[in-house]
């Protein structure tokens, strides 16, 4: 956890190099006040707030319109190709993928898929909260789908 952290702020703070650059630069073409350095780097931080914010509103209109049911397509051609078997009745997507991926009277080549599955899952909760919370609603959605 304390890696993450660091690396935020390292992120956070290598963001602001290429904006302060801008900064000084509009400082020295507009006559060399510190306000102006000011001005134009806060200016640039609020204008990346609010394309960040679009962005964010983008991107769950997307997901809702689109994304959802296209990952949970692909989670379940996953499973048809490597013919998977049925789910339990309880199994969610990450206990379906642990659970046929340690089941031994499986093929290897399902076992693989479900690794393959899981880690995806996992490495998409490292990739950030939204992106993990919507890969894991999709995997749980497909399992489901695929119970039917």
């Amino acid at each position: 956890m304390a890696d993450e952290k660091r690396d935020a702020i390292l992120n956070l703070l290598l963001m602001l190099i290429p904006y302060a650059g801008i900064a000084w630069t509009y400082m020295v073409l507009a006559g060399g006040k510190s306000n102006e350095f000011w001005l134009a780097f806060w200016l640039l931080i609020i204008t990346r707030i609010i394309f960040e914010i679009i962005e964010f509103f983008v991107s769950v209109a997307a997901w809702r319109l689109y994304g959802r049911r296209s990952a949970i397509n692909r989670f379940l051609r996953a499973f048809r190709d490597a013919n998977m078997p049925n789910p339990k009745h309880d199994d969610d997507g990450l206990e379906y993928f642990t659970r046929i991926s340690g089941d031994m009277s499986q093929p290897e080549s399902v076992r693989d898929v479900a690794k393959c599955l899981y880690f995806h899952l996992i490495t998409q909760e490292k990739n950030g909260i939204v992106l993990g919370a919507r890969t894991h609603a999709a995997a749980d959605a497909a399992v489901a789908e695929y119970r039917e």
